[in-house]
């Protein structure tokens, strides 16, 4: 059975538990059931501002069902793992490398000016070094 965990994050960046809950399977109806009884566990001033989940369409359709004014976000460490499953085998190990380092700088970008530029150093990097957009897609933000 499928087991949720609902954590929380401080404004100094730690984690903590709110909830944890068992579910039947993964779908809408069980995760808008676990999401109203966390939102009935909170006062109005401490329900999330944002939300961030995994791609789980069901998750994240209940999500803006119970919290309709949350900004919902995809997990950085999901995205992550999708670009390393999906990219890799688009590159030798030497150019994986420079790319997971344009990556890194592309995420960590404090501004969006920041990341409009290195989104730019990253796309003419590929295009040099010959990676079409058929064999990478770069669709962010």
């Amino acid at each position: 059975m499928p087991f949720i965990q609902i954590v929380g994050m401080t404004p100094t960046n730690k984690s903590f538990i709110i909830a944890h809950a068992v579910v039947s399977k993964e779908r809408g109806d069980n995760f808008v059931w676990v999401l109203e009884r966390v939102k009935a566990m909170l006062d109005e001033c401490m329900e999330p501002r944002v939300i961030l989940t995994d791609r789980d369409l069901a998750l994240m359709g209940a999500c803006a069902k119970v919290f309709p004014d949350a900004s919902r976000l995809l997990c950085r460490w999901h995205i992550q793992q999708n670009v390393m499953k999906h990219c890799k085998g688009a590159f030798t190990d030497d150019d994986w490398k420079k790319f997971l380092s344009f990556w890194g700088s592309l995420i960590e970008s404090p501004s969006i000016p920041i990341y409009d530029y290195h989104l730019r150093n990253m796309r003419k990097r590929l295009v040099e070094c010959k990676r079409s957009s058929k064999s990478l897609q770069i669709r962010v933000r």
